[in-house]
């Protein structure tokens, strides 16, 4: 019989299956996240403590048979004075162990633990996005359906490149104007340079710098942020950055996560030298090959807007090649047994994309300013 708590029910675990909530620590928990074919860096202890605080993470741990089989970090946030607050999940949870086969059993009963902990024992609003690509997307959004969370589209698009052809098929499968220009590209004085060692880290950032006071776009201030998450995580986790320097001199740099089977770059700037030599199309063409020869099945290669970042756009269609399928990723899926954290969530869900929209379109509005009046 299921138990109720204010009310609503909790779900039971199928059969061998319990969970652990906080039992867990920072070092067993990236020892954990290493062991995950589906590991993510939004879900690395760092990336939660250093964007958002240790006092705001929680981590849940679902073991078959006394094994841990899923795991998952949240941010959890409280509505000052109200009995209310969101449970938020990005990039998780984490439930396809190396070498098992994927169980989608670990994925259900992790949602009901989840379920039972957050949206029930705890009254919170409970959102997922596990920001996966899967052959089969429809069949776990059949398992979220099953368990009865609600769906909703997730609006940032991306396009994923399918790593199984061999690396020349690979290349060969470029857009031809990308394909020339990494070859033009390769006939430079170029020196790649893979290491994260203070010096390394310095020129990424003023090259970061240099970027985001060319282009103006919000988004690029969040790769300086990165930077301060790398130097935390343990070295198994840490982002491999990769310096394009020409004639001794840093122009561009390449940072990307090495866990996990899907890749994901995460640091990608070119400074102004960099741009006029095309040295970013060696560093993205290193990521593959890095990505190709550690067996990952495919990269995401980042956000794409079409409208807000064209050149962004057109680079990285151009790296996927004509059979580029720029989409969605699954969704997001939220469950909640609270009223008031309904209301809190869906207040606060509706001020901050309010605040993104204004923050993007006067960022948008300064660009085409600049560009107008011919100013770098």
């Amino acid at each position: 019989m299921n138990r109720r708590e204010h009310g609503a029910e909790m779900k039971p675990l199928d059969a061998g299956y319990a969970a652990d909530v906080d039992s867990v620590d920072k070092n067993a928990w990236h020892d954990l996240l290493i062991e995950f074919d589906d590991a993510s860096f939004f879900q690395t202890w760092s990336y939660g403590a250093v964007s958002w605080g240790e006092r705001a993470l929680s981590h849940l741990l679902l073991r078959k048979d006394g094994r841990v089989v899923a795991g998952v970090q949240l941010r959890l946030l409280r509505i000052p004075m109200v009995k209310a607050g969101v449970a938020y999940v990005t990039s998780g949870p984490m439930w396809r162990r190396k070498s098992d086969p994927a169980d989608r059993m670990h994925l259900r009963n992790m949602i009901r633990a989840l379920y039972n902990e957050y949206a029930v024992r705890r009254r919170l609003y409970l959102q997922i996005l596990p920001r996966t690509f899967f052959a089969s997307e429809a069949d776990i959004r059949d398992v979220y359906r099953e368990e009865a969370f609600a769906w909703r589209p997730d609006q940032q698009r991306t396009i994923f490149l399918d790593l199984t052809p061999p690396l020349e098929v690979l290349k060969q499968g470029t857009r031809r104007k990308w394909r020339q220009t990494l070859n033009r590209a390769g006939k430079q004085p170029f020196e790649i340079v893979v290491g994260a060692h203070e010096e390394n880290l310095s020129e990424a950032t003023r090259i970061i710098e240099e970027m985001k006071a060319r282009k103006r776009y919000v988004e690029y201030g969040e790769m300086a942020r990165m930077i301060d998450i790398h130097k935390d995580l343990p070295e198994a986790l840490r982002l491999v950055l990769a310096l394009c320097k020409y004639r001794g001199e840093p122009v561009a740099v390449l940072g990307w996560f090495p866990a996990g089977t899907v890749g994901l770059p995460l640091i990608a700037a070119t400074g102004d030298k960099g741009l006029e030599l095309s040295a970013s199309y060696p560093l993205w063409w290193k990521m593959i090959e890095f990505y190709k020869s550690g067996g990952s099945a495919c990269c995401d290669l980042g956000g794409v807007n079409a409208e807000r970042n064209r050149g962004g756009y057109l680079f990285k269609i151009g790296l996927a090649g004509e059979k580029a399928e720029v989409r969605n990723h699954i969704g997001q899926f939220e469950a909640c047994e609270s009223l008031s954290s309904s209301v809190g969530f869906r207040t606060a869900f509706a001020i901050r994309s309010r605040y993104r929209a204004v923050r993007v379109w006067l960022s948008n509005v300064s660009h085409r300013l600049r560009h107008s009046f011919g100013a770098p």
